[in-house]
């Protein structure tokens, strides 16, 4: 076995249909979709079927952290922004303020 170019993937470069296609045969038929990939293909090419696959889904996983990460935060900011009371609020006719006065 030669090592890992993932450059020289060519499963990589299929666009995303076909490539949902491949990754939901070998993910529903699971043991024997790499015995069969085995058999017909050899181990270099179900290696590289594999490594894709396995990209695809940390991709996805990461994705889907992002987003949810996301809303979970605006969720949160949201409701402590609802529920800041009116007593929080900025005095700006304070007194001591940040504006620079100009004596003449």
């Amino acid at each position: 076995m030669s090592s890992y170019d993932r450059d020289s993937n060519p499963y990589l470069k299929l666009n995303f249909w076909e490539f949902l296609a491949l990754s939901t045969v070998m993910l529903l038929f699971f043991p024997w979709s790499i015995l069969v990939c085995l058999a017909l293909y050899g181990i270099d090419e179900t290696k590289l079927i594999v490594l894709a696959v396995i990209e695809d889904f940390a991709k996805t996983l990461l994705m889907v952290i992002a987003v949810v990460a996301t809303i979970v935060i605006t969720i949160i900011v949201l409701i402590v922004m609802w529920f800041k009371s009116p007593d929080d609020t900025v005095d700006t006719n304070s007194r001591f303020s940040s504006e620079i006065t100009i004596y003449k």
